[in-house]
């Protein structure tokens, strides 16, 4: 088994005062967004991000860095004083499976992210980025990840990694962004929604894409290797992308194939291509899907931990709930999605006659190597969240089974016709594991914490908004499982140094001064499926490169995050 051993200490200290105060006027009474040069963080409980136990202490801030840390320190006269005496202080929160990728356009206060102490956040996974995209292939691309990303305004030029970046550093974000470039999108670029790729040449040209994207900075790549196109793709032709991404030494992050049936297959493919190229590998969303498959993630965690044993390092992520969140199309087979890719293309193979009873056999009989989540888990168990037109609000919050009984139509006709009339812009929840298999994923020492929100809609799910607090307030507060110290490695250190990021994820002099300050007391998530959005309780201040970007409950309007762009 893979554990981090630390040493522990033990620091006694008895403490009066639940509430927060500060020595001076609080930024909101004083003037928002106003900019700091230190600030001093007094009597807290320093949660350090290492894992190790917390000690009391004092935190002193300059600039952009941490550069005390002491039991107590004096004789400073800082711009601001948080006096967190019964709070904890931890490295702030790193989201690594985020879809902020455009939203950050709309919304370069991150407020979604920020509420729940995340300070740094990782986009371009699952296989989507908006980058990149030629002239030719610009419609294809930005069609593809539409669904999942949504549009973006024109002005921003985000053809490439480079220039995403230039981009959002106009915008200023209030928070940290790192990305990864989405193989779904180079593929997209050099192929469409074909399926073979028949040439060296294209094989060629998503190599030279990827390396300039390794060039421009990008943290890696990620795949969604069970969604089209990323389905279409062989072992051979993600073999020879990894090995630009180990030579770089640049993440692989992968949606695997399969996560249902066929998830030993998927699992060894991932060790497969780690052992074939040494390329460092991550998997998003650790989970098994599936009614008759709920247990089997032990024997999963035991494959990753026999690989760990020789050698081979693969780390996850999860996100603290049993339900998901994606597009419509997730669920049709691979043979209706090839082609051009586009929306109107998938509209007019969908009107063709004989189509919806080719797509009932498909749902009824399985396809081999098909992930059929309608096999997995039932139309029941497959809920909209969202629509576009009004005309299809009632749907949202329904099941495919209780919209078929209420138009009486057959699951796959409601599905059609969502699809036709919403122009593929629906997004649904799906009902995939049960709470124990969870749990157990979310105490393997290997896996950290990640959102995978989607901004969609009026219904996202409710982790775009809770998961971080979730984790502290139910699973470690509540449940038990996890300890605090443990909670927090997961969410800050063990994300740090998996996607490398310098100088983060840790309460250390020279490192970044990102820090969240909570109350282990009452931080918890507050959406629910209904009312995804309600703000969580318990996180007082959100302190991003030096600057209080949160205060009790209140965005300071400042944007001080970095665009973190690897070398």
């Amino acid at each position: 088994m893979r554990f981090i051993i630390c040493n522990v200490y033990y620091l006694t200290i008895k403490f009066f005062n639940n509430s927060v105060f500060t020595e001076k006027k609080t930024l909101q009474e004083k003037k928002d967004g106003i900019k700091m040069k230190s600030i001093l963080i007094k009597s807290g409980k320093i949660i350090d991000g290492t894992g190790k136990k917390y000690t009391y202490g004092d935190i002193l801030i300059k600039g952009n860095k941490i550069i005390r840390i002491e039991p107590t320190i004096s004789n400073v006269n800082p711009d601001f004083t948080i006096n967190a005496e019964s709070l904890c202080v931890s490295p702030g929160f790193i989201d690594t499976h985020s879809h902020s990728d455009l939203n950050l356009f709309k919304n370069p206060y991150a407020n979604a992210k920020l509420f729940q102490g995340v300070t740094t956040e990782i986009v371009g996974n699952c296989g989507f980025s908006i980058y990149p995209y030629d002239e030719k292939s610009e419609d294809k691309v930005k069609g593809y990840v539409s669904p999942i990303l949504g549009n973006i305004n024109k002005k921003y030029k985000c053809n490439s990694v480079r220039h995403y970046f230039d981009s959002l550093k106009k915008i200023q974000p209030s928070i940290n962004v790192g990305a990864l470039i989405g193989h779904g999108s180079i593929r997209t670029m050099v192929k469409g929604f074909e399926k073979e790729i028949k040439s060296f040449e294209e094989i060629n040209r998503m190599k030279e894409i990827l390396e300039l994207a390794m060039q421009e900075g990008a943290l890696g790549m990620s795949a969604g290797l069970a969604y089209a196109p990323g389905s279409f793709s062989t072992f051979d032709e993600i073999k020879e992308l990894c090995k630009i991404l180990s030579s770089n030494q640049r993440k692989f992050v992968v949606h695997l194939r399969d996560q249902g049936k066929n998830i030993y297959k998927s699992i060894k493919e991932t060790i497969q291509l780690n052992q074939e190229t040494n390329v460092e590998t991550h998997i998003s969303h650790l989970k098994v899907i599936g009614i008759e498959q709920s247990g089997q993630i032990n024997d999963v965690l035991n494959i990753l931990d026999d690989a760990f044993r020789d050698g081979i390092i693969v780390t996850s992520d999860v996100y603290p709930y049993t339900a998901g969140s994606t597009m419509i199309a997730r669920i049709l087979p691979d043979w209706i999605l090839e082609g051009k890719g586009d929306i109107d293309s998938l509209i007019e193979k969908i009107k063709q006659k004989g189509v919806k009873q080719a797509l009932e056999r498909s749902f009824e009989e399985g396809i081999f190597g098909w992930e059929n989540l309608v096999d997995l888990i039932g139309w029941e168990n497959i809920i909209i969240t969202s629509v576009v037109s009004k005309q299809n609000k009632f749907v949202e919050g329904l099941s495919i089974m209780e919209i078929s009984k209420k138009l009486e139509l057959s699951s796959v006709e409601i599905v059609c016709k969502l699809i036709i009339e919403e122009k593929g812009q629906v997004i649904i929840i799906t009902q995939n594991i049960n709470e124990k298999d969870l749990q157990v994923v979310l105490k393997n020492p290997m896996t950290m914490i990640g959102t995978d929100g989607i901004y969609s809609g009026k219904r996202s799910h409710p982790r775009l908004f809770q998961t971080f607090p979730r984790v502290l307030g139910n699973y470690v507060g509540g449940l038990g499982i996890l300890s605090l110290e443990e909670a927090v490695r997961k969410m800050t250190s063990l994300a740090a140094n998996t996607f490398n990021l310098e100088n983060m994820g840790i309460i250390k002099p020279g490192y970044y001064a990102d820090i969240v300050i909570f109350d282990e007391k009452t931080i918890k998530d507050t959406g629910t499926f209904k009312n995804p959005d309600s703000l969580p309780k318990g996180i007082n201040y959100v302190i991003v490169n030096g600057q209080i970007v949160v205060e009790n409950g209140k965005h300071t309007s400042l944007r001080p995050g970095r665009i973190i762009v690897k070398n």
